[in-house]
């Protein structure tokens, strides 16, 4: 699996795969592309007996715009989505009738709806001429706490009630406060169960959408499926809950994505990213794509997160990152984005000669704001950590110590005891095959192109550090870097690429879960960023330059 051209090929029911499951086992498997920037460029289905073959293919311009999506195998017996538009290079921006925008950016024809945006680039309407129509309205934090949709003449104001950032209650038309219209209940940052005058259904979801909804007695309620950027496949229910973490709206078609909008049928967003992007990924100036256009492993589930004085940002809080809440940053000097799309964050520039793996690295770096994606710093700046990692899990004892964490981790993942008999079904089966096949060289092979915790691996948030800390370099003790950069070299350590990989193959088990797997005591109680550490440390013992 090439690093910088990637095809992944991963089976149904696994936390990587577009999950495409009936209750009886039946399922089909799924096949994606990637460019050499890692933009999904073909996705293909091999069709089953209820859900026919499809495959999508995508064409995207110099500037990460995707100008075609067009039908490259199958979709017979099913209406795929395919859409060509024409792109003003010059502003990223859709150009020609009837997409329109105003001064600020913001799309107020979509091809489908006419939008109106407040001064703060909110929408405030959405509608379709003659047939539906939607008007919303924010609290101070800029989160949706009332909508008022009319679709086919009939309308439903709807009042949210919200914690931190999540919906957990809704009424409609009025309803009483002690009666609420649905409840949501959560576990951690996912949805648990939906509450209604239907009883109590339960979510399932894959690492980036619902999946399967299910009754107290574990019927199966419906099934949700979407293509790549989110195009509904198979709902049967209408369940609003179809892409990522988004709320889709009926009137419009479009997502409620918290601080703008999400068209799915043209896989952008309405309005500008209110950050601009990471001078070392270009594609990421683009502020309308969604995700960098890898909608398969990433998500962008509320685009706000707190930005320090120093260019560098947090992890949001709901990402389980460890990122400081609203009130945190504000209260210690952050700016808490989108709250302040206007203000741009003061630029620093970090110089650095030393010398981390063999080569003398001479950085000029203009960090901004965001933290550097992995996959690009490593991947195309420092490939010799890779090859460092290959050679650290080649090891007697760093591979013994992988393959030990990988396959305690594994069945961690899987809710699975060991010495538990594997389940007869295809999810047994798969369990069973990473458990049997684990080494450590498998773990070093994916570790060069994981990309499972793209906002920033290891981090140690809110510490200054040296460059002789975060390399093991002596040679250079004085110079002192910015959070942004230490996070970068971080990820240059081979360590960190082991790290990723081992949560890459074993079923993307969790920091918790590697971390009890390597004898951590009270792991499974630790946050994400402690456990993360303390499973890092478990593996330098180990695996050592």
């Amino acid at each position: 699996m090439s690093a910088l051209a990637r095809t992944s090929e991963r089976n149904c029911r696994t936390r990587t795969t577009n999950e495409n499951c009936t209750a009886n086992e039946s399922w089909t498997r799924t096949k994606y592309s990637y460019d050499s920037l890692y933009r999904l460029t073909n996705a293909s289905t091999t069709g089953s007996t209820n859900y026919p073959a499809w495959g999508l293919s995508e064409t995207y311009d110099l500037y990460g715009n995707r100008s075609i999506q067009g039908t490259s195998s199958g979709c017979t017996g099913i209406t795929c989505p395919t859409n060509s538009v024409t792109i003003n290079a010059a502003t990223n921006r859709i150009s020609g009738s009837p997409y329109a925008y105003d001064l600020g950016g913001n799309m107020t024809n979509d091809g489908q709806n006419t939008i109106v945006y407040d001064g703060e680039n909110r929408a405030v309407s959405a509608t379709v001429t003659g047939s539906s129509s939607g008007t919303y309205t924010y609290d101070g934090n800029s989160l949706r706490v009332q909508k008022v949709s009319v679709v086919s003449g009939t309308t439903i104001t709807t009042a949210y009630i919200i914690s931190g950032s999540k919906v957990i209650a809704e009424y409609d038309n009025g309803a009483l406060p002690a009666a609420p219209t649905r409840e949501y209940v959560y576990a951690g940052t996912a949805l648990l169960a939906k509450i209604d005058t239907s009883g109590t259904k339960y979510y399932h979801q894959d690492h980036l959408s619902n999946r399967l909804v299910t009754d107290s007695s574990g019927n199966t309620v419906t099934q949700i499926g979407h293509f790549p950027f989110g195009e509904s496949w198979y709902n049967a229910s209408n369940d609003k809950l179809v892409f990522t973490s988004y709320e889709r709206d009926a009137e419009s078609g479009n997502d409620y994505a918290k601080a703008r909008y999400y068209i799915s049928r043209l896989a952008r967003f309405s309005s500008p990213d209110p950050v601009t992007g990471n001078p070392l990924n270009p594609q990421s100036w683009n502020r309308y794509t969604y995700v960098q256009n890898d909608p398969i492993n990433l998500s962008d589930p509320q685009g706000k997160y707190c930005q320090w004085e120093d260019g560098t940002s947090d992890d949001p809080p709901e990402q389980g990152g460890g990122g400081a809440s609203r009130d945190e940053c504000t209260s210690q000097g952050g700016k808490w984005v989108p709250d302040a799309p206007d203000a741009q964050p003061a630029d620093e520039t970090v110089t650095v000669t030393a010398d981390p793996i063999d080569d003398v690295i001479q950085l000029n770096a203009t960090i901004e704001q965001t933290l550097l994606v992995p996959r690009n710093t490593v991947g195309a700046l420092y490939p010799r950590a890779a090859i460092l990692a290959l050679q650290l899990a080649l090891d007697p004892d760093c591979a013994k110590f992988l393959k030990k964490i990988g396959q305690s981790a594994t069945l961690a993942a899987a809710n699975m005891q060991a010495g538990a008999p594997f389940l007869p079904n295809a999810a047994g089966r798969l369990v069973q095959s990473t458990y049997d096949n684990y080494t450590g060289l498998q773990v070093a092979q994916l570790a060069f192109s994981s990309t499972a915790d793209v906002q920033g691996v290891d981090k140690r948030e809110g510490k200054f550090t040296t460059f002789a800390a975060a390399t093991g370099n002596t040679d250079n003790p004085q110079i002192t870097l910015y959070r942004a950069f230490t996070i970068a070299v971080l990820k240059l350590q081979a360590q960190v690429l082991l790290h990723e990989g081992t949560h890459e193959l074993a079923l993307y088990a969790s920091d918790q879960q590697l971390a009890a797997a390597a004898g951590v005591p009270g792991a499974a109680q630790m946050d994400i960023s402690h456990a993360s550490d303390a499973f890092t440390t478990e593996l330098e013992k180990h695996c050592k330059p």
